[in-house]
């Protein structure tokens, strides 16, 4: 259950969303620090109640379980603060996760390109939506493919944040926007 006796601003809960490595953990904490908000990372916060890190989760319950549990983080998120959620790369997409964000505060999708994302993830061999892909181009292909589909989901943010500019510039922009 939600509860938002104290949060009765839209601007006090703030959801940054995009594609695995745009950056939502890293601007997050920064920006939770400047504007005196909470951080939470929606796969940090996971990976705590199941005591198991997520790609664990992918192999030894699927992604379908690990969809519920994102479901679940959303569903009974209370807050005492305004605060500030790096949510995990799918979790707008499945289940009205969305819908109820829209309906919990802003939301700011980090927008990167493919080959910015293949970069930033190329050491990163702990993704488990990666596991079975063997080579750079699978890898590639990947990311656009799973990119397309997800756009439609993340473009429906209040604001959209080009995240392969300097994370200064990232926070003036959220700032300029929301405040």
């Amino acid at each position: 259950m939600f509860e938002n006796q104290e949060l009765n601003q839209k601007n006090k809960i703030i959801f940054l969303i995009g594609f695995m490595g745009a950056g939502k953990t890293t601007l997050g904490k920064n920006l939770a620090d400047i504007l005196n908000y909470e951080f939470i990372d929606s796969d940090l916060w996971i990976e705590n109640q199941q005591s198991m890190t997520i790609a664990s989760i992918f192999d030894k319950k699927g992604e379908s379980f690990f969809r519920t549990l994102e479901f679940d983080f959303l569903n009974n998120l209370i807050l005492k603060k305004s605060t500030i959620i790096a949510t995990g790369g799918g979790l707008p997409c499945h289940n009205d996760n969305l819908g109820k964000m829209q309906n919990m505060g802003t939301i700011i999708y980090l927008k990167v390109s493919p080959s910015q994302i293949m970069k930033r993830i190329r050491l990163n061999e702990t993704r488990p939506l990666f596991k079975n892909l063997q080579n750079e181009n699978d890898k590639e292909l990947f990311i656009e493919t799973k990119l397309k589909e997800r756009c439609v989901f993340y473009e429906q943010a209040n604001f959209i944040i080009d995240a392969e500019q300097p994370i200064d510039k990232q926070i003036n922009d959220i700032k300029c926007r929301i405040f």
